[in-house]
C-alpha cells in the first residue's frame, strides 16, 4: 500500500501547494490593492 499512498501524498502535496500559491496571491493583493500597477518586480 505504500505505492498508492505516495501517489496520494503527491497529490495532496501538489493541491497544498496551488492553495498556498492563491493565498500568497490573495494576500499580497490585499496588502496592495492593484498589486499588478505598484509592483516593484515588474
Amino acid at each position: 500500500m505504500a505505492i498508492p499512498d505516495a501517489a496520494q501524498v503527491a497529490a495532496l502535496i501538489t493541491r497544498n501547494g496551488a492553495d498556498a500559491r492563491a493565498v500568497v496571491s490573495q494576500g499580497s493583493g490585499s496588502r496592495r490593492p492593484e498589486g499588478q500597477d505598484s509592483r516593484p518586480d515588474a
